[in-house]
């Protein structure tokens, strides 16, 4: 009986130390990723594009400047950084992460052309015999 109450408890203890080293384990083993998003163009800071790694489905936003940090990404591992931004292209780059390293990666973004059909505007003339001066007439 004794032996059995020490049992459960000895073996949840081990259970949590086991996860608490994986999890500080993985935590050592991370780098991470900086970069400016701007405009190919004219070299302008694009504030607020959207930095996205699908396959660990993490992102971030670039700040004001277009600057922008993805943390605590697991290193030694090849990840496909894509950035996008209303207007335009988005543009994906591959990159490795290294221990303990910020990896730089910049991106240049062109703008997409948005091409609209023409509008014609038809409209036909009010003739003078179908006019009225009610408008014109002060009525009491």
């Amino acid at each position: 009986m004794i032996r059995t109450l020490l049992f459960y408890p000895a073996i949840a203890i081990l259970f949590i130390l086991a996860l608490s080293r994986n999890n500080l384990y993985a935590q050592q083993n991370t780098g991470t990723i900086r970069g400016i998003v701007s405009d190919s163009t004219n070299g302008e800071a694009l504030a607020f594009a959207n930095v996205y790694i699908q396959s660990l489905n993490r992102g971030t936003t670039s700040d004001r400047k277009g600057l922008f940090f993805l943390t605590s990404i697991p290193s030694n591992r090849y990840y496909a950084v894509t950035v996008s931004y209303l207007g335009y292209k988005t543009k994906t780059i591959h990159v490795i992460v290294s221990k303990d390293r910020i990896t730089e990666v910049d991106f240049e973004l062109n703008p997409t052309e948005i091409e609209l059909e023409t509008i014609e505007k038809v409209a036909e003339q009010i003739s003078k015999e179908k006019a009225t001066d009610a408008g014109l007439d002060k009525i009491s």
